[in-house]
């Protein structure tokens, strides 16, 4: 008797963006853009920048006190802030690829 039956498991062919999806992620991607070349954007980079970096500090200074949960959390605040600062930086070369990708499109 068979109590379960291994699935096959096909890959899934990745989607396709159409170029109207694309012209919604520039329209997303150039208001994050517009974020980072204006001072406001510019100075939330540098506070995100200096929250990981005293999180750092945090880490390399108690890391033998800190809990587990602490350590985690910690981590976790770090890796949030830096993935933020990361979007807002790599806007403007995000913005160029999906707009050269978009003109290749219509080329085809």
């Amino acid at each position: 008797m068979i109590l379960w039956e291994r699935k096959k498991y096909q890959k899934k062919e990745p989607k396709r963006m159409d170029k109207q999806d694309m012209e919604k992620d520039l329209a997303k991607i150039s208001a994050i853009d517009a974020v980072a070349i204006s001072e406001g954007g510019k100075a939330l980079v540098d506070a995100l920048v200096k929250d990981v970096v005293n999180g750092l500090d945090t880490l390399c200074t108690r890391y033998a006190e800190l809990s587990l949960q602490e350590f985690i959390s910690l981590c976790a605040d770090m890796k949030s802030k830096l993935d933020i600062a990361r979007v807002i930086c790599r806007s403007k070369k995000n913005k160029e690829e999906l707009e050269q990708l978009i003109a290749n499109t219509i080329k085809e």
